[in-house]
């Protein structure tokens, strides 16, 4: 990566950048790869990275419980899974999950 998307200026400074993320009532940070443009301060983070942080949230709710529905839809979102998905191998309707 050589110029930020942003704008279109450079250069990129690579380093460990703060990344959050929300889910339901609870927020999640971590210091994972990515590049701050020296120009217009926008970071730009790696996106396997991003994957690895969300896996671990991911591995966290389930070790700890979850909620609700944001924290489900979460999980579902990380394993790639369609509403309709889950109601099938849960044996319930796409709405019931939806819901």
């Amino acid at each position: 990566m050589k110029r930020c998307t942003k704008c279109g200026k450079s250069p990129l400074i690579p380093g460990r950048l703060l990344y959050t993320i929300g889910v339901g009532k609870r927020t999640f940070e971590s210091g994972i790869k990515g590049w701050a443009c020296a120009s217009c301060g926008e970071n730009l983070f790696d996106g396997k990275a991003i994957e690895k942080f969300e896996r671990d949230i991911a591995k966290w709710f389930i070790e700890q419980g979850y909620e609700g529905a944001a924290e489900l839809r979460f999980l579902r979102k990380v394993a790639g899974l369609r509403a309709l998905d889950l109601g099938k191998l849960l044996g319930v309707s796409e709405e019931t999950v939806s819901h």
